[in-house]
């Protein structure tokens, strides 16, 4: 059994502790838990955007440091013969100040959204099916939300929002933390197999990965939802030991999600996305001197 307390660093005169604890249950299972403080240092906006937007205050021109406590426990394992690995954790964060980006009716600003809390838990495993196929998989489930209101509107702002269609400058309690999926998932094979060529392999990849729905912005705009996506990619090919021949197809489905979702323009009125990489094929060559 181990037991460790650390003082891990230190910010604008502020301690930043950090304290773990292990336990062997058995030889090839861990426990452990941890507990950290973190701090973000604070910032300053564009003087233009805070010139501009009426409803926000010119003391805002800075943001403040936040700081988040992190909690974390779990458990590292191994069985049949160190061929399976099998992780699992919970974790409860809380954010005090939390920064976040703010949109205004003259462009957006990072400003201090009061509490946010994040729990959830995270599984991942990795088998050994034989001497020559591997499957490892993760999956995540995180419930993220701000605990405090905040309004960064005035009278003349939300009337600019009405008429343009945006949803009020507001940040309910309960509101998703901006780029956070509820769910993720991911899953992946990997084959190497000895052919009748001497010290020649053929190898083989494929993955697949699963992301939940999630917010773009603190307000939870339903026009910057960014929808789930699903990706998968495949490598075939032959390696020795000082060179390969790889194909590959990444998005084997074709799959186009946006990735970003941005309100341009004037007030925000018009949005632009990022999407992903369509269907794509392509050959690697290597060798190694």
């Amino acid at each position: 059994m181990q037991d460790l307390f650390e003082v891990e660093n230190s910010m604008n005169g502020e301690w930043l502790p950090k304290a773990a604890v292990e336990f062997d249950l058995r030889q090839d299972v861990l426990l452990y838990a941890s507990a950290s403080k973190a701090i973000r240092n604070g910032g300053l906006n564009s003087s233009f955007t805070v010139a501009q937007a009426d409803e926000i205050d010119n003391e805002d021109i800075s943001y403040d440091p936040d700081e988040m406590w992190a909690y974390e426990a779990g458990v590292k394992s191994q069985w049949l013969d160190n061929t399976l690995v099998i992780n699992g954790s919970v974790f409860y964060n809380k954010w005090n100040d939390i920064q976040t980006l703010i949109g205004t009716s003259a462009g957006s600003l990072f400003e201090n959204a009061g509490e946010a809390v994040s729990t959830g838990f995270e599984l991942e495993g990795f088998w050994q099916i034989n001497d020559w196929i591997s499957f490892t998989s993760a999956f995540n489930y995180t419930k993220s939300e701000f605990k405090d209101r905040q309004v960064w509107e005035t009278p003349e702002s939300l009337v600019i929002s009405q008429l343009l269609g945006n949803p009020p400058n507001i940040i309910e309690d309960g509101n998703q933390l901006p780029n956070v999926p509820e769910y993720s998932l991911s899953l992946a094979v990997d084959v190497v197999y000895p052919t009748a060529l001497t010290d020649i392999d053929f190898t083989g990849h494929l993955d697949y990965q699963w992301v939940d729905e999630r917010y773009q912005n603190s307000v939870n705009d339903p026009a910057l939802l960014l929808p789930d996506y699903a990706l998968s990619n495949l490598r075939l090919g032959l390696q020795s030991e000082n060179w390969s021949v790889v194909g590959y197809v990444s998005n084997l489905s074709n799959e186009i999600s946006p990735q970003s979702i941005l309100r341009v323009g004037p007030g925000g009125s018009t949005r632009a996305a990022y999407l992903n990489r369509p269907r794509t094929w392509g050959l690697n060559l290597t060798y190694s001197f």
